[in-house]
């Protein structure tokens, strides 16, 4: 069975937190979020991919993106606890955008 620890729930939680203090500041149109999880049985690794649809351009949502990872850098220089650091390596953010 496939389901989220509680440290998948935090770390997600961490990056849904951020994703939403960004649009604040940079708006743009996010249709939706998803969440997969990966799970490899044989190494017994898993990754948790949040993906973020914009409907929008490419050039629009790319800018958006752009901005995104100017917050999260400055998250994780700025954060003594190293949640920013476990957000950005156990659960990398993705972007799709409306075809053009």
């Amino acid at each position: 069975m496939n389901v989220l620890t509680t440290r998948d729930r935090e770390l997600l939680s961490e990056n849904f937190t951020k994703l939403a203090q960004v649009n604040s500041d940079v708006r743009c149109s996010i249709s939706k979020i998803s969440v997969d999880l990966f799970v490899d049985a044989q190494e017994g690794g898993r990754e948790i991919v949040v993906t973020s649809h914009f409907d929008v351009d490419a050039a629009t949502a790319l800018t958006y993106w752009d901005s995104i990872g100017g917050h999260f850098d400055r998250w994780m220089l700025g954060d003594s606890t190293d949640i920013a650091t476990a957000v950005m390596d156990q659960v990398p953010t993705n972007a799709r955008w409306r075809p053009e």
